[in-house]
């Protein structure tokens, strides 16, 4: 079996990691292998293990796959496969026409009751908010605080610390005003930013570890993954999560 194949039918994600490292470039063969399996879009675990690492998928399908997964109905487990994914696609390399509404299916995401949807969908916002060069989204994922999940909560805190926690307190209040935060988020903030300021003094470790997301366990193929939603369309939970984290 070679390692295109052996990626392809992994079933554990620390093991599709793995395998990822084994592949350096793909032959002109394996291309047509991966875009056979993207247009087949019958495998599912094939199809989920390319959209988790999307850069194997060429350009000229890559996208549009994304979007596919995106928007899956049928294999909910793909929409999440495509939002981790996501988190290895810089802002300005998606698609202009795609741009905003990815942007906007990721902040409702952040916004669902699922610790594994929100938590990874905040962690690629967060990627994605620090960058300013095609459009800033960071006054959007702030407007979303507080969220259900905490995890997201604290992703959206450490996303506005890595882009203004070095700020004076004035300077970082006058930025939240210019965002139109709400009060809670302000408070929240402020709280944040102070705290960030005493350990970058004393702790500069724990400090940094402030700036970065956390990142969510992502269950395998197998274990099951639900999108129950709600009548109001919002709520979204997972099944068979287990209580660990993967940090991938």
């Amino acid at each position: 079996m070679t390692r295109l194949e052996r990626f392809l039918t992994a079933t554990d994600l620390d093991d599709l990691l793995r395998r990822r490292h084994e592949i350096s470039a793909l032959a002109p063969e394996e291309s047509a292998r991966v875009v056979s399996v993207v247009r087949d879009w019958n495998d599912v675990q094939a199809v989920a293990n390319l959209i988790f690492h999307a850069d194997l998928i060429p350009t000229d399908v890559r996208f549009d796959a994304l979007d596919r997964a995106l928007h899956s109905k049928e294999v909910p487990y793909l929409t999440l496969a495509a939002t981790v994914g996501l988190d290895g696609v810089a802002l300005d390399e998606v698609p202009g026409e795609k741009r905003a509404a990815w942007t906007q299916l990721l902040l409702g995401f952040v916004r669902s009751k699922s610790p594994v949807l929100a938590g990874r969908a905040s962690v690629t916002l967060f990627g994605w908010s620090q960058s300013i060069v095609i459009f800033d989204i960071l006054p959007q994922l702030l407007s979303l605080y507080p969220v259900p999940d905490d995890s997201a909560c604290r992703n959206i805190v450490a996303a506005v610390l890595h882009r203004c926690g070095d700020l004076s307190p004035s300077e970082f209040d006058e930025r939240l005003l210019e965002w139109q935060a709400s009060d809670s988020a302000r408070t929240a903030l402020h709280r944040a930013h102070a705290e960030y300021a005493e350990r970058k003094e004393h702790d500069a470790l724990r400090a940094m570890i402030m700036k970065a997301p956390v990142l969510a366990y992502i269950p395998n193929l197998s274990e099951g993954f639900d999108i129950a939603r709600s009548p109001d369309g919002e709520s979204v939970e997972p099944t068979g999560r287990k209580a660990w984290w993967r940090f991938w």
